[in-house]
């Protein structure tokens, strides 16, 4: 099964973060995915996203990071670790299941 849902991956590969989501608006979605430690660039992304009125969801270790109260939905996810490495495949899982359910909603 295919999707024809607009969907874009963001990135800051080549400086490419900030025009790719210039045209962001509320008619979108922004979906992250973050962990502590928080990058300075998926924090600065939901800041911009929040100021856009631009609805958040967002899968993390801590509904209550400095960013939490800016998002519309939060999966708050604990992952197994191991010697500082985290496994992500509960948080990976997650993700499959939302993608194939924004399919299947149609």
């Amino acid at each position: 099964m295919k999707s024809d849902n607009n969907v874009v991956l963001l990135d800051d590969h080549g400086g490419m973060l900030s025009p790719m989501t210039r045209r962001m608006n509320e008619k979108d979605v922004l979906f992250t995915v973050t962990f502590n430690p928080y990058a300075q660039e998926t924090s600065d992304l939901i800041d911009q996203a929040h100021k856009k009125n631009v609805p958040i969801i967002a899968i993390t270790d801590n509904q209550m990071t400095p960013q939490g109260s800016k998002m519309e939905v939060c999966f708050e996810v604990q992952e197994g670790e191991v010697m500082g490495f985290r496994s992500l495949s509960s948080s990976m899982y997650l993700a499959q299941t939302l993608a194939v359910s924004l399919m299947c909603e149609k």
